[in-house]
């Protein structure tokens, strides 16, 4: 069965990566439609993605939990595929979901990640990716699901932090959740900015704290 497949792509001032990564996924031949939600972007975001004709561009409010729920009601497909704006899908991984979701007991799945960037540090973060937990799965390595059950599980919630982690444990009730043996690229960029050791340290401790029940509100003020 040749399921249509709908990307999902929220935004934020993502003016750096976004071209990249609309180039790459528009090149797959298995999908049907790509949705950018913008969450209010100041910089040429905008303009970048309207230049794509194909790429259809919503507007929502600022958290990226709420503009994927919105470009999930837009979408026409009966695979959601939600993607970060610096994310590189090589082809073929969407061949791969629907190989994946034509086993009865899947009912969604991600990727692992690599990063652009040459670096030992961060190829041992990616080798973290691999692990098939909810807490060792976020949302750059590509959530995908049908729209069925994305709806039957009440979506993303919509928390300003942890929200791809949240999603996971309803899912993951509801049967496997697998996750491919396929890289996606993502941009360092985080960890170059605020140097690999602190990002690596602060993240440690979002996702300690996080383990221990703090909510998600909190945690977001004490990344930000």
């Amino acid at each position: 069965m040749n399921e249509q497949i709908s990307v999902i792509i929220p935004t934020l001032n993502e003016e750096q990566v976004i071209a990249a990564t609309l180039r790459y996924i528009l090149k797959d031949p298995l999908v049907n439609e790509v949705i950018v939600v913008d969450g209010g972007s100041k910089d040429s975001t905008l303009e970048i993605v309207a230049a794509f004709q194909k790429v259809r561009l919503l507007h929502a409010s600022k958290g990226r939990a709420i503009q994927m729920n919105v470009g999930a009601e837009a979408a026409r497909g009966d695979i959601l595929f939600f993607l970060h704006a610096d994310t590189i899908v090589p082809l073929g991984a969407c061949e791969r979901i629907r190989e994946s979701l034509n086993q009865k007991s899947v009912v969604g799945g991600s990727f692992y990640l690599e990063f652009q960037e040459e670096n030992k540090v961060l190829s041992l973060i990616a080798g973290f990716t691999r692990i098939n937990l909810a807490i060792s799965t976020f949302g750059d390595q590509g959530l995908w699901l049908r729209r069925e059950t994305f709806f039957a599980i009440g979506g993303y919630p919509e928390v300003p932090i942890m929200e791809d982690v949240e999603i996971q444990y309803p899912l993951r009730a509801m049967g496997q959740f697998v996750k491919l043996d396929v890289p996606l690229v993502s941009s360092a960029r985080r960890f170059l900015k605020n140097g690999i050791l602190y990002q690596i340290w602060l993240d440690a401790c979002i996702l300690t704290a996080y383990l221990f029940g703090v909510p998600p509100e909190v945690l977001a003020k004490w990344y930000r």
